[in-house]
């Protein structure tokens, strides 16, 4: 009974309605009307509408209070009163009664859905995990906490905090802390992760009660037990030193991120979620703001941030409709024009969907949109938008699954599909590079081939993850290894690239490279490429023939089209290489797999599983880790979502008082009655739109900041659920 009350993911409206409808009344059925007459006359509609006796209550409440009314339902797990009550609920929305003629919604409801922004969360300073919220605990009280913060390429996660050079004392101040880390990036941030470092002879540890920074396991200011740490701190080498934010677990910059999200962020994920419901056949909605300047601000990041779930979703439809099975990465982007071309209803509405907000307001873009222009160069200007999407969403599918692959709700990491390596490539590899190897090197002479095979992997996964895929639109960044050369002022169609946006990274025999990954290590550290021909070949293996190893591999996969060489402009005798995409396919059958003992992650296809089970992990200095299937994968939530193949574009545009009245009433039109492939469908907005304004129905409201007053607040709610009765807000 509660896996029928479940939503699935192939369910519509329909479908769902004819499955609740014959659970509650024996019989499935559609007409709205019908559906109104057996609820009214229903039991559990009387026992709803007593316990709310006219009131606005919470969920859990309402809950709690139907549980003792009703001592049925009061006998169920909390997950069956859960699918009982988004049953009946829906049902209840559904419901249509006659007025004096007119069909009318049976009730109105209103669902009150309020996010709390995810700032001030801490880590209690503990051995093991745990969280609490800032607000309820102040700083004087226990327990003690710092910011959490992890890693966005490995997942490593440990704490943040300031500390003076000449003072054990570490602060727990929020707001000094993130303004070091954010806004300054100081010298003095310090990271801390549990655990013992076993590099280092003298441990660290920190006091739980008084916060102090000591050697000693009971701290010498207090006597509390204190809680072992590993610090790691690395700044730049500028004149001014700047904290690099750097992850000691897979050696990479700029990768550590305090643990938080702040309310635009969490919006326009419900955004995105509500636009992409199959239940929502009215994908419109209205985003409440206080300022001109909120108003603006929100409309361009709400077009941003959720133009990626669509596009995935989109990306997702290719892999799971393709009849051949995995797809060639070189042929992928001209299966995605096939397919959403046929799909859509005209190459205008494709040129809309698909079109990245950050290069909208090219005049191509504007003039194809702008109806007189459209009629007298609509094929012309076609033709040269389809080009233009052409190179950059080419692009696109090369970071999705490359450079972005780890950052965020991605198609790898919510187990949908993965790029992987031709099998015959790593055989070819083999049959190229085993023998000189084993001859060359002694410390290579009792290498299995599957050590081989498992250490050029390692390595072609690494330059994946790293972004190191070959693509036209980069080739002038690869020559020079200059963030500049991804500048819209040097290509104007490529993705932005700013601040400390990760950059792809590409091999390189360079010393002293500042970008890219140079596999020759240095005779005063240990690279990771030192690091995984120690762990994945053989443990004695020194820098000077690490160095040697690696320069016989890329030379034979540059020999046998695996790699392409590009000369850099650094010097005579230095090159970068990049993965050459022909040796990539994408794959939906994937699994994940673990290394328990330091939590790497890697999603693999499902017909790789013999080469990597057992394989030494990838993740920097992982000692005696290696991968297994991991069998309690997380992110099914985000599979189902890309995996509905459902995809609507989210056209957000602004309305204030400081737009003049012609622009006002023109997106108010749009908004109402379409009539152009990228109408608004999104209104942020200022108090203009509380009262006086027509823009037809609507189901959802948005209030992204709390009014001034009571008054304002029900104006603003106000204006979803007139025609249907049901409004989410």
């Amino acid at each position: 009974l509660s896996e029928a009350m479940e939503i699935h993911p192939s369910d519509d409206l329909e479908s769902y309605i004819l499955r609740q409808t014959k659970l509650w009344f024996d019989k499935e059925i559609k007409a709205e009307l019908e559906v109104g007459e057996q609820v009214l006359f229903h039991q559990f509609t009387r026992t709803m509408f007593d316990v709310l006796d006219n009131k606005i209550l919470d969920y859990e409440l309402f809950r709690e209070e139907l549980i003792k009314t009703d001592k049925t339902f009061g006998k169920l797990s909390a997950d069956e009163q859960n699918h009982i009550l988004t049953s009946f609920l829906a049902l209840l929305s559904y419901s249509k009664r006659k007025d004096n003629g007119r069909t009318t919604p049976l009730t109105t409801i209103q669902i009150q859905f309020w996010i709390r922004e995810m700032r001030r969360l801490m880590r209690q300073i503990a051995d093991l995990p745990a969280f609490f919220w800032r607000d309820e605990v102040p700083r004087s009280s226990e327990p003690k906490g710092l910011p959490m913060v992890y890693c966005r390429e490995c997942g490593h996660s440990g704490w943040v905090t300031v500390k003076r050079p000449d003072d054990n004392k570490i602060s727990d101040d929020n707001a000094q802390i993130a303004r070091a880390v954010i806004e300054e990036r100081s010298k003095k941030v310090r990271y801390l992760f549990p655990g013992e470092n076993p590099n280092e002879l003298f441990q660290n540890y920190v006091c739980p009660k008084c916060m102090t920074l000591t050697q000693d396991q009971n701290c010498v200011i207090c006597g509390h037990d204190a809680v072992v740490v590993q610090v790691h701190h690395r700044v730049s080498k500028a004149k001014t030193p700047r904290d690099m934010a750097h992850c000691p677990s897979c050696d990479t910059p700029f990768s550590l991120s305090i643990a938080g999200s702040q309310a635009a962020s969490l919006s326009s994920v419900s955004i995105s979620h509500l636009f992409q419901s199959a239940f929502n056949n009215d994908k419109k909605l209205l985003a409440f703001t206080d300022s001109v300047q909120d108003s603006s601000h929100r409309a361009s990041f709400f077009s941003a941030r959720t133009y990626r779930f669509g596009l995935r979703t989109a990306i997702q439809a290719i892999v799971e409709n393709d009849g051949k099975g995995d797809i060639l990465f070189t042929e992928f982007t001209d299966k995605f024009f096939d397919y959403w071309l046929n799909e859509l209803n005209s190459p205008a509405d494709f040129i809309a969907t698909f079109m990245p907000p950050d290069i909208k307001e090219m005049h191509q873009y504007i003039d194809y949109m702008d109806i007189v222009t459209w009629q007298e160069k609509k094929e012309e200007l076609e033709k040269e938008l389809l080009a233009i999407l052409n190179k950059r969403l080419s692009w696109e599918f090369t970071i999705e699954y490359g450079l972005n692959l780890r950052l965020g709700r991605t198609l790898t990491k919510s187990l949908c599909s993965s790029v992987y390596i031709h099998p015959e490539t790593i055989e070819t590899i083999l049959s190229d590079i085993a023998e000189p190897l084993q001859n060359d090197f002694v410390l290579l002479r009792n290498c299995e081939d599957t050590q081989i095979k498992q250490f050029v992997l390692g390595l072609l996964t690494r330059v994946v993850d790293r972004g190191g895929i070959d693509h036209p639109m980069i080739r002038s960044y690869i020559e020079n290894e200059s963030q500049f050369m991804l500048y819209k002022y040097k290509n104007p169609y490529m993705s932005p690239f700013g601040g400390n946006i990760r950059l792809p990274k590409f091999l390189t025999n360079r010393q002293g490279a500042k970008i890219f990954d140079c596999y020759n290590t240095s005779q005063r550290g240990i690279s990771w490429f030192l690091d995984w021909a120690r762990r994945s070949l053989n443990e004695n293996i020194d820098t000077n023939t690490s160095n040697a190893i690696y320069d016989a591999v890329v030379q034979s996969l540059i020999k046998i089209n695996v790699l392409n060489e590009y000369v850099s402009v650094h010097g005579k005798g230095n090159f970068a290489y990049a993965l050459n995409p022909e040796m990539l396919s994408i794959s939906k059958d994937v699994i994940p797999l673990i290394s328990p003992n330091d939590g790497s992650h890697q999603i693999i296809r499902k017909d790789d599983k013999s080469l990597w089970y057992k394989m030494p992990s990838i993740a920097y200095r992982g000692k005696n880790c290696f991968y297994e299937v991991d069998e309690s994968p997380r992110g099914t939530y985000y599979q189902k979502v890309y995996k509905s193949g459902r995809i609507k574009r989210i056209f957000a545009q602004e309305h204030s008082s400081i737009l003049s009245r012609e622009k006002r009433e023109k997106v108010e039109s749009l908004f109402k009655d379409g009539g152009m492939p990228d109408a608004p469908n999104l209104i942020t907005c200022t108090p203009t739109m509380e009262m006086g304004i027509d823009v037809g129905d609507l189901s959802a409201t948005m209030v992204c900041s709390i009014p001034p007053s009571t008054t304002n607040y029900l104006q603003r709610i106000g204006r979803a659920g007139r025609s249907t009765g049901n409004a989410l807000v």
